[in-house]
């Protein structure tokens, strides 16, 4: 189960430390939001598991589930960085 989940844990283990990046940027609504969608899909995942009486299932369901929430996390924090250093070009040339 472990391989199963490894994509997961290797995507917390690296991409936790940016998640002040939401909070320094004022978009803690946005990441709000994000969050409650995870943990319904995460919900998604166990019920579909449990349902299935499958427990295999159910942790790749929430592996897969985790890591892709959190690249789009990575991805939302990648764009805030990127928006606000060329606001800081933008005004550095001025």
């Amino acid at each position: 189960l472990i391989r199963y989940m490894m994509p997961w844990l290797t995507c917390i283990f690296l991409i936790a430390p940016f998640a002040f990046i939401s909070e320094v940027f004022g978009q803690q609504k946005l990441f709000l939001i994000i969050e409650i969608i995870y943990l319904a899909l995460r919900i998604a995942a166990m019920l579909i598991g449990i349902g299935m009486k499958d427990f295999e299932l159910a942790v790749i369901l929430m592996s897969v589930v985790g890591t892709a929430m959190l690249l789009l996390q990575f991805g939302i924090y990648v764009y805030l960085l990127r928006r606000y250093e060329s606001t800081c070009l933008t005004q550095a040339g001025e």
